[in-house]
């Protein structure tokens, strides 16, 4: 079953935030660069990340995860 990637942006602490629709309790890990993984606490799987500073950026930023060509499509589709 596909889930939701939701995108959030907080405007106030410039903070881009991206997580899936389901998921349990998480910690956030920093992976550097004001990028923070977070991540569920009982499987250790990653469900979503933030951008620190995020409008302020003159660059673009890598992040530590994979997304299938796939994933892309499946979120553009309209319900």
């Amino acid at each position: 079953m596909a889930q939701e990637l939701i995108l959030e942006y907080d405007s106030e602490g410039d903070i881009l935030e991206a997580s899936s629709s389901t998921h349990g309790a998480t910690i956030a890990k920093d992976v550097g660069d004001d990028v923070w993984l977070k991540v569920e606490e009982d499987t250790g799987a990653v469900v979503g990340f933030l951008i620190l500073n995020f409008i302020k950026r003159q660059r673009s930023v890598k992040l530590p995860l994979a997304l299938a060509a796939s994933d892309l499509a499946s979120l553009t589709k309209t319900s």
